[in-house]
């Protein structure tokens, strides 16, 4: 006889957020999270008091998954431009992640991501240290680039082929050469 399986709080998390990342935040139902877990629903209520509860748990994680992207982004030679370049591969490799986290309707927004986005600091900070920029300059480029880069995610999570990685990379120079340029300008 096959031995019974213990849920955990972790493991229903577990099952629940490979539930989003492949079929998207719509299909989070007890119904669906048990039929996949070969379970009643039960364990899942044993450990949280609604569904919303769960679908909270995989936001979290989701943001985690997002973050560790964002973190290899910060170890490229030019950390600015690999935040960005990861921001598309989290796009292009995590479809109904990206769209869990930045498609959808959001009260937290501010300069277009999603305020709770641990990055922003961060990645202002290397603009400032990396590239020599005041915080004004950097926070004015930073938000000019996540609208840019934003779109390219988007289109990416769509399952768009109208750019590659490639694409980006190069992209991304001629857009912050761009903007770098402009604040330059109007600095004078």
């Amino acid at each position: 006889m096959p031995r019974k399986v213990v849920y955990t709080k972790d493991l229903i998390v577990s099952y629940a957020f490979d539930l989003v990342r492949e079929e998207g935040i719509d299909s989070l139902t007890a119904r669906n999270l048990a039929k996949r877990m070969k379970s009643s629903s039960q364990p899942i209520f044993s450990y949280f008091k609604s569904m919303e509860d769960v679908k909270e748990e995989v936001v979290l994680k989701a943001r985690d998954k997002y973050n560790f992207y964002i973190s290899q982004g910060l170890k490229y030679s030019y950390p600015f431009k690999g935040v960005g370049l990861m921001y598309v591969q989290f796009a292009r490799d995590e479809k109904k992640l990206f769209s869990l986290l930045f498609m959808g309707p959001s009260e937290k927004t501010s300069h277009y991501l999603p305020s709770y986005d641990d990055n922003s600091h961060k990645i202002e900070e290397v603009l400032v240290k990396n590239y020599g920029m005041n915080i004004d300059s950097a926070k004015a480029i930073y938000n000019h680039l996540s609208v840019f880069v934003h779109g390219l995610g988007c289109l990416f999570a769509m399952g768009s082929k109208v750019f590659t990685i490639e694409d980006v990379d190069r992209m991304l120079s001629e857009e912050y050469q761009s903007l770098t340029n402009y604040f330059k300008e109007v600095k004078k």
